[in-house]
């Protein structure tokens, strides 16, 4: 995320360059505001360049390993994960 590498064709799979505006599964970027590993900046501009019809961006305070892992991951980040989930998989 860090060079926006899904953007410009940085990432391939067997060769293939894989680009966010090819993206048409539905997707759930999370951000986190404090993140050094994956800036919010460059979450957000990949969620912008996906191509699905079917998408939602949650961005949140905190940091990438510390609002996975922390005490109240579970009432925040994986209730809102599971909700998604659950609402396109019933």
């Amino acid at each position: 995320y860090r060079d926006n590498a899904l953007l410009n064709g940085g990432v391939s799979i067997g060769g293939h360059p894989v680009l966010a505006a090819n993206i048409r599964l539905p997707t759930f970027t999370i951000a986190f505001e404090g993140d050094t590993i994956a800036p919010a900046p460059n979450c957000v501009a990949h969620h912008e360049a996906v191509a699905a019809q079917d998408k939602a961006l949650l961005l949140t305070r905190g940091s990438h390993v510390g609002s996975v892992v922390s005490r109240r991951a579970k009432d925040g980040l994986w209730l809102a994960i599971a909700q998604w989930c659950e609402a396109r998989l019933g």
